[in-house]
């Protein structure tokens, strides 16, 4: 089972929403961006969200649904040539590397 993750839904649903390309150019500005103007907390919580979801041992298909019907992303990682796994996991590094403010 996937756990509940609102810091993920926030992430998906204020900066990669379906504008991001227009917004931020790139998925990973989109990122940076919530980390330079959320609470410091926010990207440790999502840093954890997202650990659990890999943890979870949730397949491709059931990571595919969470992310685009449960949380309604505008980001596609396949677009981008990522699984779903996969981009979690670049996220966790890419948060992980980020100073917070």
């Amino acid at each position: 089972m996937i756990p509940d993750s609102p810091t993920l839904e926030h992430l998906l649903a204020i900066y990669l929403n379906i504008d991001w390309p227009d917004t931020y150019g790139s998925m990973w500005n989109g990122v940076d961006a919530f980390v330079s103007r959320e609470q410091p907390e926010y990207t440790t919580d999502l840093i954890e969200e997202v650990e659990g979801i890999l943890a979870s041992g949730a397949s491709e298909r059931e990571l595919q649904k969470f992310m685009m019907d449960d949380l309604h992303s505008g980001y596609s990682p396949p677009g981008e040539g990522y699984t779903f796994r996969q981009w979690l996991a670049a996220l966790v590094d890419r948060l992980a590397q980020k100073p917070q403010c």
